[in-house]
């Protein structure tokens, strides 16, 4: 199994729920918040999440990157894992967040990130 991410946003007049799709440059343009759902099986240690926000490359892996809130660890019937794995993430891109899960036994799962634009960021 690789990484799956779904994503969940409001760019009016196009909403998505559970899209494979990410939001677009333009979509991304008037979206406060994306909800992004990363399923990841034991051996997946990295997963992508394109918000598309647009920044610049020093502002980036500097102040002007999504707030991560969360995530919240699904495990059981969803998630099939059994321990909550250890995350970190990586700000350097400037659309594209990375999620770093160390592979160890029962990381396996679900787990949900809220990305918001920093209000500094905001158009």
């Amino acid at each position: 199994m690789s990484v799956s991410v779904l994503y969940s946003f409001d760019a009016s007049p196009t909403v998505a729920y559970s899209s494979a799709t990410p939001p677009t440059a333009g979509q991304a343009a008037v979206v406060q918040e994306i909800v992004a759902e990363v399923n990841w099986a034991l051996a997946d240690t990295q997963a992508l999440i394109t918000h598309n926000y647009g920044y610049s490359a020093s502002a980036a892996g500097n102040y002007f990157r999504p707030q991560v809130v969360g995530p919240v660890w699904i495990v059981g019937p969803l998630g099939g894992g059994t321990s909550q794995p250890f995350v970190s993430f990586d700000f350097t891109n400037t659309n594209v967040l990375k999620a770093n899960k160390l592979g160890v036994a029962g990381t396996e799962g679900t787990f949900v990130v809220y990305l918001r634009r920093p209000f500094s960021a905001s158009k």
